[in-house]
């Protein structure tokens, strides 16, 4: 008698994979925060957290411009006003989806 083996193939539902970027276009009033998305087949919202303390005890959040986002590895970004100068920021990428939230680690910029 034969045994064969076999291979069931399942779909896994992932939350967003995120990936921070670089800041870009700082000066001393304005930034963009920057990040890749990848909303893993669901529609997925994307926020930038910043703050001027590194662990985020208190933050500012801004929605991307870039959201809801659906597809894979999606450019996202959101521009912030009223830096002051001479100070350090840090930020962080949250994105959801129906399967769960994923925050990024931070950078900063000054």
């Amino acid at each position: 008698m034969a045994i064969r083996h076999g291979i069931v193939a399942s779909s896994v539902a992932l939350p967003p994979t995120v990936t921070l970027n670089a800041a870009s276009n700082f000066n001393q009033e304005l930034a963009t925060l920057n990040a890749t998305v990848d909303a893993n087949g669901y529609s997925t919202t994307v926020k930038f957290q910043y703050s001027t303390a590194s662990n985020f005890s208190s933050f500012t959040e801004v929605n991307a411009a870039t959201t809801p986002i659906t597809g894979q590895a999606v450019s996202s970004y959101a521009n912030i006003t009223g830096l002051s100068v001479n100070t350090t920021y840090y930020f962080r990428c949250v994105a959801t989806n129906a399967v769960g939230t994923t925050t990024s680690s931070s950078l900063s910029f000054t």
